[in-house]
């Protein structure tokens, strides 16, 4: 009975060490999961790699985002930009510069204070690398900065970095606006501070808005003409200083007077198929008709 009783704690006993875990299997078990969780320098899990590579993804995602957002690519920056720029030896510079998809680009300017002569000149004009700035390279003369906008161009300074202050805003160039309406149709003078004009030649007085060029050219009814214009949202209009031919007239009444319009007219407006140039408020300074 004893000798059974023994053989019976016995083998419970067995039984209890056998049910008790292994610690060595225990902590190998547990350190598995720990390299899971942290590598060692010679451990690169599945998780770890995806991550790399989700991390490589969204570098490139967000340089190719930053690519496609520069000015060169979202922007619609061909067309001509027009502003009044300060100048050294003169009261300031009246600047039309108009951009083209070929990269060339052309330019006029005015010397306010120091002379009535246009000066125009041409070239070609380079993105750099982040596509925001570009370069203008003149055929004579050197070449200049601007940093490119939504609807608007800065002038850079010689070390192309931004005017800042109260000056920022005087190097700014504003984007033309276009108006299909009134643009690249041939207008007929046929109305001038309020009389009606009948011109006894073969040049009837008129004019055309170039939208490619940012010009306007047309004759007086003596001479041709060509000056830059601006518009803006709200029928807004001006034009630059008028360079025209030099022709002798007997009569330069109406010559004379539709280059006063051009220079104090500030809007126009559209109405039964005539062009109106006006200034402020008043009665129309000259009206016209498509030409035939």
């Amino acid at each position: 009975m004893k000798k059974f009783l023994v053989l019976l704690v016995t083998a419970c006993i067995t039984g209890l060490a056998g049910c008790k875990p292994d610690p060595k299997t225990s902590n190998e078990q547990m350190g598995e999961k720990e390299i899971s969780a942290t590598p060692g320098p010679d451990t690169k899990p599945r998780d770890v790699e995806a991550a790399a590579a989700l991390s490589a993804d969204s570098t490139f995602s967000s340089q190719a985002a930053d690519a496609a957002h520069n000015s060169r690519i979202s922007v619609d920056w061909e067309g001509t930009y027009r502003g009044t720029l300060p100048c050294a030896d003169c009261d300031a510079v009246d600047i039309s510069i108009t951009l083209f998809e070929s990269g060339d680009f052309t330019r006029d300017r005015t010397y306010l204070g120091k002379s009535e002569e246009l000066v125009t000149d041409s070239g070609t004009f380079a993105w750099d690398d982040s596509g925001s700035l570009i370069t203008l390279t003149p055929e004579d003369g050197a070449a200049v900065q601007y940093q490119v906008g939504e609807n608007v161009i800065f002038k850079l300074d010689t070390n192309g970095k931004r005017f800042s202050g109260t000056d920022a805003e005087k190097y700014m160039l504003q984007k033309n606006f276009n108006d299909p309406a009134i643009e690249d149709i041939k207008w007929q003078l046929v109305e001038l501070r309020g009389q009606e004009i009948n011109v006894q030649s073969n040049r009837i007085p008129g004019l055309t808005f170039h939208s490619s060029l940012g010009q306007v050219t047309g004759n007086n009814g003596c001479n041709v003409f060509v000056a830059s214009y601006y518009l803006a949202p709200g029928n807004r209009v001006s034009f630059g200083q008028t360079a025209q031919s030099l022709k002798a007239c007997p009569d330069r009444e109406v010559a004379d007077q539709l280059g006063q319009v051009l220079a104090s007219a500030d809007n126009y407006t559209l109405k039964d198929g005539l062009l109106s140039l006006n200034r402020a408020r008043m009665a129309p300074l000259a009206r016209f008709r498509p030409a035939d």
